[in-house]
């Protein structure tokens, strides 16, 4: 619809600029011979405006209706005055034209506005279902948690809770496939499949473990490092806090500066770029935790001390991420642009 406003304001100035010059046509027979030729071209334009008014009312776009209307009654006085004033009918024209200019405006802007709708509603239902991972996955560990302590305590696990454990490594198991399949859903952004592939990978190490009975450290660590990818997921999806209303004076008036109706959150991007602004929080997020689990690596290792194999795997690990994480950034943070 709006190509079509376009194509029609095009048209309409098209029909403007050629009433302006028959206006200061001075061989009267010669001017009329050309308002003759532009009245059915613009009865044709009136009823092509009408039509996209119609369509703009079905389509809901209120504003951009109303003001194809006023466009479409400017064109029929247009067409009236072509029978004699050349002047007016340019007036009514340009006036028409102004009003497809400011009607497409108006559809654009509803556009963007339903674009930000969607990319909202898109980004709260992928909120919602990595809560849902997220709180499945601190259970899973409060729950390996509870069973090495028992362990450690009794020695051994009773039937009781070889069977508690069974039924928790096949939790951690669909756990790890459900967070993989929601990954590959999201294939077309990158960072967001990067953030839940990495935590389907880790969900899948503590399986492993769990289903050989290993409830120790390594399968803790696996179990929280998956809950930290989540967590950061829904802290860059979440919207921001709505901004801080202004304090009032002793009169109850707002501070200066806080305009009419106190303070206004800031503009956020609309359709894509509110998933682009997430994905660039997240990229930050991750960086963070690499740079924390490098810091927490190395003063484990300990300085000028021999690595053991699970060291080498744990530094190859970080660097592989790190590596991604930086192709990830160089495609998602747009460079700055040289100064003139």
């Amino acid at each position: 619809a709006e190509a079509e406003l376009a194509a029609l304001a095009d048209q309409e100035d098209h029909v403007r600029r050629q009433l302006e010059q028959a206006a200061t046509q001075e061989d009267a027979d010669a001017r009329r011979r050309e308002l003759q030729r532009l009245v059915p071209l613009q009865n044709r334009l009136h009823q092509q405006a009408e039509e996209m008014g119609r369509r703009l009312e079905r389509l809901t776009a209120q504003r951009a209706a109303g003001l194809v209307a006023q466009a479409a009654h400017a064109m029929d006085q247009a067409a009236a005055q072509a029978q004699g004033d050349a002047g007016k009918a340019a007036q009514h024209a340009r006036q028409a034209k102004d009003d497809l200019d400011e009607a497409q405006r108006q559809l654009a802007a509803q556009r963007r506005q339903a674009q930000a709708d969607l990319a909202t509603e898109q980004l709260a239902r992928l909120e919602d279902s990595v809560q849902s991972l997220h709180r499945r996955q601190e259970k899973a560990l409060a729950e390996t948690r509870r069973l090495e302590g028992l362990r450690i305590a009794q020695g051994q696990w009773t039937a009781g809770q070889h069977e508690g454990l069974a039924a928790l490594s096949g939790e951690q198991t669909l756990l790890a496939t459900e967070t993989a399949a929601l990954a590959d859903q999201l294939a077309g952004s990158a960072v967001f499949h990067l953030a839940l592939s990495g935590a389907a990978r880790d969900m899948g190490v503590a399986a492993a473990l769990l289903e050989r009975r290993q409830t120790s450290e390594p399968a803790q660590q696996a179990q929280q490092n998956a809950a930290v990818r989540l967590a950061q997921l829904i802290e860059a999806i979440k919207p921001d806090s709505p901004a801080k209303p202004p304090e009032t004076n002793a009169e109850g008036k707002g501070e200066p500066g806080g305009g009419a109706g106190g303070a206004r959150p800031p503009d956020r991007p609309a359709g894509p770029g509110l998933q682009r602004l997430a994905e660039i929080k997240l990229v930050k997020l991750m960086q963070q935790d690499v740079n924390r689990r490098s810091r927490e690596l190395e003063k484990s290792v300990g300085p000028g001390a021999p690595l053991t194999p699970e060291a080498r795997r744990a530094y190859a690990e970080l660097s592989a991420e790190q590596g991604r994480l930086a192709d990830l950034l160089l495609a998602t943070v747009p460079p700055e642009e040289d100064a003139p």
